[in-house]
């Protein structure tokens, strides 16, 4: 095993062997591994020096663990941006062996803050939403909860929880997100679910926040066989509307435009999710729309 001592001992040896010689550039080498290996079985913890204008300002540590030969890094920071609790993996993708991961903290470029889905069931705080444990997700994605974690409540029945809340632990109760903030409006990325982003506005102290939802667009189909006396009822899907939802309708090609003009067809009404359309004759075709909620 390399030692400091066997190295200084290989000094003083070539020392005294070479009083009236240079050092050959073997023996220099020898030297050389000699401390490397040296250093590198028996220091735990790195630095790496920091330099800020010429300037040094401190250093990044690193801390190896040897009983698992994982290097371990304490904070890891992009060029700018949000922090964000993630895991590296030290190889490949990892999805059962928590064990290997290692939490570190994530700075990604966009500022807005990220969730990682949204939760319209009741959560029992008190016992779920815990690491470790697989929640369905809007939208029906299965989830395993990492540390860190954040997810947006839209089913509770005390109005305030309805916000982001974070898991921090397998024995720890969810905490509402740091990020988050009532008192200014806040759009948040979502990672799965029917949409992107949504907009939480800022709320007097006291009242609920409300989870607005932003403009959506997408292409519907009306299918000829689902016609029944010159009505037909749309489900809207992934297209979230409300009675009072400001919806555009507009046919998606020439030839859906060509059926809907030859038939008359017409959207008379909305409800929750569906759109209600008329004709004066049935289409000879489905007619693809384009719809956009406002």
């Amino acid at each position: 095993m390399a030692t400091f001592a066997n190295a200084i001992a290989k000094i003083s040896s070539l020392l005294a062997s070479n009083l009236s010689r240079a050092i050959t550039a073997v023996k220099h080498r020898e030297v050389e591994m000699e401390i490397v290996q040296a250093i590198s079985e028996n220091v735990t913890e790195a630095q790496i020096p920091v330099m800020i204008g010429g300037q040094f300002v401190g250093y990044a540590n690193l801390t190896f663990d040897k009983s698992t030969y994982e290097l371990q890094m304490k904070e890891l920071r992009l060029a700018g941006g949000e922090q964000r609790i993630n895991y590296i993996y030290n190889y490949g993708t990892m999805p059962t062996n928590r064990a290997k991961a290692l939490p570190t903290l994530r700075y990604v470029i966009s500022r807005t803050p990220r969730v990682i889905g949204t939760i319209s069931l009741p959560v029992d705080l008190t016992n779920e939403l815990r690491v470790g444990e697989t929640i369905t997700l809007d939208g029906g994605k299965e989830h395993e909860i990492l540390e860190g974690e954040s997810f947006l409540l839209k089913g509770q029945e005390t109005p305030a929880e309805n916000v982001p809340y974070t898991a921090v632990s397998a024995d720890d109760v969810p905490v509402v997100a740091d990020w988050y903030e009532a008192s200014k409006n806040q759009e948040i990325a979502i990672d799965y679910g029917p949409s992107s982003k949504q907009v939480m506005p800022a709320v007097e102290e006291g009242d609920p926040p409300v989870i607005v939802q932003p403009n959506q667009s997408g292409q519907l189909v009306l299918t000829v066989g689902n016609w029944a006396a010159n009505a037909l009822q749309l489900a809207t899907g992934d297209l979230k509307i409300s009675a009072t939802s400001l919806v555009i309708i507009s046919t998606a090609t020439k030839a859906d435009s060509d059926l809907w003009a030859d038939a008359e067809v017409f959207c008379v009404s909305q409800g929750t999710d569906i759109l209600n359309f008329t004709c004066v004759t049935t289409p000879v075709g489905n007619i693809t729309i384009n719809v956009i909620v406002l």
